[in-house]
């Protein structure tokens, strides 16, 4: 008896994860399109550009290329990853942590990147470095980067509650910008890379 019990209950599991593998599958192609709408549109208005070259990876994200990104920037490219919103148990684990759709970003600035410059949320992506005044921010750099260090804070302070981490780097890609997806702050993270690829 306790044996059927234990594999009417193992059964009724795995059609509970299957369904919701369905769910979340639907739910994240969904949300997939509106960040694409979003993104795109962002895209178009900030450089300027008619195509922008698509590459999916089913229901786990996609990637971006600007094509001609401009006169700050030699390559742009966007990644967007979804949440595991199709594995039922590690979705809830996701949301428990606070962890939302990611955003990264990669470009390469015109002229290059004349230093090293890494900064990260607090309570995010730990590094070893230098908390910067009363911001959730850790940074490290060569000295010529800690000069400029509040330049860059300053293009991330619209959008801390979203921010994960920050690398400017001499090697390719330049900018590496990682952030939680907001619709409601990604115009400011897309302006911010524009005034980032300034920074000297």
């Amino acid at each position: 008896m306790d044996i059927d019990i234990g594999f009417t209950s193992i059964i009724i599991l795995v059609i509970i994860l299957v369904i919701w593998f369905l769910i979340g599958k639907r739910m994240n192609y969904k949300k997939e399109k509106e960040i694409w709408s979003v993104l795109s549109s962002l895209i178009k208005k900030y450089f300027d550009v008619k195509k922008v070259d698509y590459r999916g990876f089913g229901s786990s994200g996609y990637q971006l290329l600007v094509s001609s990104p401009g006169k700050y920037f030699d390559k742009y490219e966007i990644t967007v990853i979804m949440m595991d919103r199709e594995n039922l148990i590690h979705y809830i684990y996701q949301k428990v942590k606070g962890v939302r759709d990611l955003i990264i970003i990669k470009a390469d600035f015109k002229g290059g990147f004349p230093y090293h410059l890494d900064i990260s949320h607090l309570k995010r992506r730990r590094i070893k470095g230098t908390l910067y005044g009363d911001y959730p921010i850790i940074y490290k750099g060569d000295s010529r980067g800690d000069q400029r260090i509040s330049n860059a804070v300053d293009r991330l302070s619209d959008y801390l509650n979203d921010f994960i981490s920050l690398s400017l780097s001499k090697d390719s890609p330049n900018m590496i910008l990682t952030v939680y997806y907001n619709p409601e702050s990604i115009k400011d993270v897309i302006k911010s890379t524009l005034e980032l690829s300034k920074i000297r």
